[in-house]
């Protein structure tokens, strides 16, 4: 019998990650939240699909790009239905895909991350 276990740990975050911008308002970086709610665009047979951010001071917006340019058969229905009825669970599931702020180019303000919201 070991004594030492082989235990395996992941670091789940409870909230969405915030974003620092430069805000157009605001005339400086600022930081940017998630309103846990979808843009969804279809032109012609194509979809696109954003997650919408706020400027924390002035409540301008920036589109996140979560989908651009996919065929509407390739979506599923459960999905498009979450991103319609701007499904929390779901806006907190793409807010905390690092993958996605890679993609977008975005920098996520981890100092704020860390902190508990009051």
């Amino acid at each position: 019998m070991s004594y030492l276990s082989n235990n395996k740990y992941s670091t789940v975050p409870d909230k969405s990650f915030n974003i620092i911008r430069r805000c157009s308002v605001c005339g400086g970086k600022s930081i940017y939240i998630n309103s846990n709610k979808f843009r969804v665009n279809a032109n012609g047979n194509r979809i696109d699909v954003w997650l919408i951010y706020q400027c924390k001071k002035c409540k301008h917006t920036y589109n996140l790009t979560i989908y651009e340019r996919l065929r509407k058969d390739t979506l599923s229905l459960e999905l498009y239905k979450g991103f319609m009825e701007n499904d929390e669970e779901l806006a907190k599931v793409y807010g905390t895909d690092k993958s996605l702020f890679v993609r977008n180019k975005a920098e996520i303000d981890w100092k704020s991350s860390r902190k508990p919201e009051k």
